[in-house]
């Protein structure tokens, strides 16, 4: 029998005026301090360069809250890959490792905010390209001492060696959305996968899980090593008033992306839709919560669960009595896997 790791991940939201960059920043920490008290797994931070996130720079916050936590793993959740470098992300998180004795892990994906491409000098005419090319080296970098590499959009290494060294390579893994490609490449390289299930039923996705799982064995990698994490929109509250505010900063939010990106409005009746046993949020008692939880574990074969629970920006101490459900309450209901 094989826990089930549960944890936790957030954008650092900032979608209203009731909280400073400050204010909210510091709030995240107060979170991951207490995701670890209570034993959870694993904290994900963010990457978004825009006015409804705090967080564009995800080590730093990592960093810090590696300095106040003694167990929980901390990681990116996710980083832009196309706009970052190689060589800076492995001595970053290298380094992060180092803090944490052990506890760092990277994240990355192809973004689904764009943001960072113009900011950072990147051409999204180049979206593909960036993304396979960072990511060869990426994992060489992560695997070898000694690397010599020729890059197109990347620099060319000659010999090159990277420090801090450190004992074990870094955990990378890589968020998906669910396309067939990323599926295949998290395969490919043998990394452990990560579903980001925001929309539709989360069943779509089992055909891809099972791609993902026979792709895996077929690159000659060890079964034994595969991995797979689903993250979803999430919140466990008995009080009625909580899951309200819930239920009407996710639609803020949701509405605020879908206007940007042309989506059907996001009205109740589609929250109401999306928190059933066919819907891809995870709301409700802790009951409710971990029985769909069970359901999707077994049905996705899931290794880990995590999910953000500020999709939109909530009172601190109601975000800090849903974690202290999810870890006390949904926990000890999660069923191991077989």
């Amino acid at each position: 029998m094989k826990k089930i790791e549960l944890g936790i991940t957030s954008f650092v939201e900032l979608t209203n005026d009731s909280k400073t960059y400050e204010e909210r920043i510091h709030d995240a920490l107060e979170e991951i301090k207490l995701a670890d008290e209570l034993g959870l797994d694993f904290f994900g931070v963010g990457e978004h360069h825009r006015k409804d996130y705090a967080v564009s720079s995800p080590i730093t916050v990592l960093a810090a809250a590696a300095t106040i936590t003694k167990n929980i793993k901390l990681g990116s959740a996710v980083v832009v890959l196309s706009s970052e470098d190689p060589v800076c992300l492995i001595e970053q998180y290298r380094t992060l490792d180092i803090i944490s004795k052990g506890r760092a892990e990277l994240m990355v994906g192809r973004g689904s905010f764009l943001e960072s491409f113009p900011l950072f000098g990147y051409d999204l005419e180049d979206y593909n390209e960036l993304f396979e090319e960072k990511f060869a080296l990426l994992n060489i970098l992560n695997n070898q001492n000694n690397v010599t590499w020729e890059g197109k959009h990347t620099q060319s290494l000659q010999n090159v060696t990277l420090y801090p060294q450190t004992q074990k390579p870094i955990t990378i893994s890589v968020g998906v959305g669910g396309t067939r490609n990323s599926i295949v490449r998290a395969a490919k390289y043998g990394v452990p996968l990560v579903l980001a299930i925001i929309g539709g039923n989360p069943l779509y996705f089992k055909s891809f899980v099972e791609l993902y799982k026979r792709l895996y064995v077929e690159y000659g990698h060890d079964p034994k090593n595969m991995h797979i994490t689903a993250n979803f929109h999430g919140f466990v509250s008995d009080n009625q008033k909580e899951l309200d505010m819930f239920r009407d900063e996710n639609i803020k939010q949701m509405n605020q992306i879908g206007r940007e990106r042309g989506w059907f409005p996001y009205t109740t009746k589609t929250y109401e839709q999306a928190i059933s046993m066919e819907g891809p949020l995870i709301v409700g008692s802790s009951e409710e919560v971990a029985t769909k939880l069970n359901y999707l574990i077994k049905e996705l074969d899931l290794d880990r669960v995590l999910l953000q629970m500020t999709v939109g920006t909530l009172p601190l101490n109601v975000t800090l009595n849903s974690i202290k459900r999810f870890a006390k309450e949904v926990r000890p209901l999660i069923n191991e896997k077989k």
